[in-house]
């Protein structure tokens, strides 16, 4: 991943992504935040970073949807702050949050998860490109730890009793 990111000219963010409807988005953070501290031990990095949130569905009520977000905000964010604060000691800059539908429905309305990445594509279009000279592998070959979460439906057919 270190080779593939030095290869890269004017990479400019680097993009979390965490499930909408996952309770606990920082039950397994830690690991990756490690690994983004070895890999980029540039001081300003924290400026490149943004979450980005998938599966805040459009068809949800509007008023359960902006709780939820201002939820995130809330209680997510200051807890991200300080672990990052823990595991890098320095201080964070405010981490950029957006709030997008994913997988929306041809006749749903997402405007305003539109709107989220459009201000996404903003905020990412301003910031300068990060130093990937400065990028270094530190031994994380070992320590790349990679979880993640698959949703999965099954359709069940039942006739006559039968399935």
């Amino acid at each position: 991943m270190v080779d593939y990111i030095k290869g890269e000219e004017g990479l400019k963010a680097i993009v979390i992504v965490f499930t909408f409807i996952n309770a606990k988005p920082l039950y397994n953070f830690t690991a990756t935040i490690k690994m983004i501290c070895k890999i980029f031990p540039i001081s300003d990095f924290w400026e490149h970073v943004c979450i980005v949130w998938t599966k805040c569905f459009c068809y949800m009520p509007k008023k359960k949807l902006v709780r939820q977000i201002e939820s995130k905000k809330e209680k997510f964010l200051p807890e991200f702050e300080k672990l990052a604060k823990k595991t890098t000691g320095d201080e964070i800059v405010k981490i950029p949050m957006f709030f997008v539908d994913s997988c929306p429905d041809e006749d749903d309305d997402n405007s305003r998860s539109e709107e989220e990445i459009e201000m996404l594509l903003t905020w990412a279009s301003s910031l300068l490109p990060i130093n990937v000279e400065r990028v270094v592998k530190n031994g994380i070959e070992n320590e790349i730890t990679i979880i993640e979460e698959k949703e999965y439906i099954e359709v069940v057919e039942v006739k006559n009793g039968f399935i």
